[in-house]
């Protein structure tokens, strides 16, 4: 799907961008992700830039939403008009703009 949109996109307003990173509290959530992509549907945070996957340029700040047990995924996103912007923390409104690279299992040895 990603790449069927990456050529949808092309010539348009659109910047192909990475590392971008996502964090999940549970591991077994970042394979469903790799698998099968984001659900937007599924809350687990709140939304205070609306709704969509929530990513940031900044692995620190996704750590935090490990809760020190979970994983996090680095991913290849296609950012355009529709993204929302509040750097360092980027807000895509359709999934299929996102695709995960690579997955992080952290632990709480890796937070200390």
């Amino acid at each position: 799907q990603f790449a069927e949109e990456q050529k949808k996109l092309a010539g348009k307003d659109c910047q192909l961008t990475e590392p971008l990173f996502h964090g999940t509290p549970e591991r077994w959530r970042a394979s469903a992700i790799a698998l099968r992509g984001f659900d937007t549907s599924i809350l687990l945070n709140g939304r205070a830039l609306g709704n969509g996957v929530y990513t940031s340029a900044d692995p620190t700040i996704c750590q935090g939403y490990t809760q020190q047990a979970g994983s996090i995924l680095w991913l290849k996103c296609l950012v355009t008009e529709s993204t929302r912007k509040k750097p360092p923390v980027f807000v895509f409104t359709d999934p299929k703009h996102v695709i995960p690279l690579l997955i992080a299992d952290v632990s709480a040895s890796d937070v200390n």
